[in-house]
């Protein structure tokens, strides 16, 4: 004899605590829990509707998150920050660009907005080169546009003008490049399209 069992499979809920950016670099502290089957498209909208902000643009650490797998599969972790939305007008603002001038990633350029950013192997803007530290440097860029840089205590150093900077001491960039592994950044104005 045999009998059909109804499953009582429930999801496993997923709870995070993320630091979601909005569109203008103002940071919001935002606990989740979520079942984990949920899609993430559904997750963002939530948070989007409750920060009052669009939430088809996602990303985190430069990389566009995938809106259609469930959020059990994006590989969020605790403090993870997630940048939504863009400023009102439909626009990013866009201040300022990264550049890879040397190294592994040469020529690649990441538009930033005004905000702080660690820069590195695995932080905000990660950058492929096996020489940097997990969090090499700390970037800070200004409305204006204007960067400032300050080595975040990386085990390889960092070189402004061929000079270490020490770690913590942050100088004004301009217009000059940093020697960060074996890539050698710097920021410019925006590339317009």
């Amino acid at each position: 004899m045999s009998r059909a069992l109804a499953s009582t499979h429930r999801p496993t809920p997923v709870e995070l605590r993320l630091v979601v950016v909005d569109g203008h670099g103002e940071a919001h502290d935002v606990s989740v829990e979520a079942a984990s089957d949920l899609r993430t498209r559904d997750l963002l909208a939530a948070i989007g509707r409750e920060l009052g902000l669009d939430s088809s643009t996602a990303t985190v650490d430069g990389e566009r998150l995938q809106d259609d797998v469930p959020v059990s599969e994006l590989g969020l972790r605790w403090g993870d920050e997630v940048r939504l939305g863009a400023a009102p007008g439909g626009s990013t603002p866009h201040v300022a660009d990264l550049v890879v001038d040397g190294g592994p990633e040469a020529g690649r350029r990441i538009p930033l907005a005004a905000g702080t950013y660690t820069v590195g192997r695995d932080a905000d803007v990660s950058i492929d080169d096996p020489s940097l530290s997990g969090h090499h440097i700390v970037l800070t860029i200004e409305r204006d546009g204007t960067a400032i840089v300050a080595d975040a205590g990386s085990r390889n150093g960092t070189l402004l003008d061929g000079m270490p900077l020490t770690p913590g001491d942050a100088v004004a960039l301009e217009g000059r490049l940093v020697r960060a592994g074996r890539s050698l950044l710097g920021v410019t104005a925006p590339e317009r399209v």
